[in-house]
């Protein structure tokens, strides 16, 4: 069972120092791909709002409607707040 774990545990090790050297190696990074075209971080950005807000109404299950969708409100503000958004 141990010898398993370490087995595992050599693999994740080995995935994740070939995926840091795959990066290293990459022609483009993701801030030379906003440079081009600054959009499309904002589109990006918008996309993971979105998909936090989804998420959080799919697992409420229906308690304490006021505070939960209260807080949703809270952070959709703070949200909105730091993309400058009035």
């Amino acid at each position: 069972m141990g010898e398993a774990i370490f087995e595992g545990i050599s693999f994740v090790l080995a995935l994740f120092s070939q995926v840091r050297e795959q990066r290293s190696n990459c022609r483009f990074s993701t801030q030379d791909l906003f440079n081009q075209a600054p959009n499309y971080e904002r589109v990006i950005q918008a996309g993971k709002d979105a998909r936090h807000f989804w998420f959080a109404l799919r697992e409420w299950r229906g308690d304490d409607p006021e505070g939960y969708i209260g807080s949703l409100g809270a952070w959709a503000e703070r949200r909105m707040k730091a993309l400058g958004a009035d």
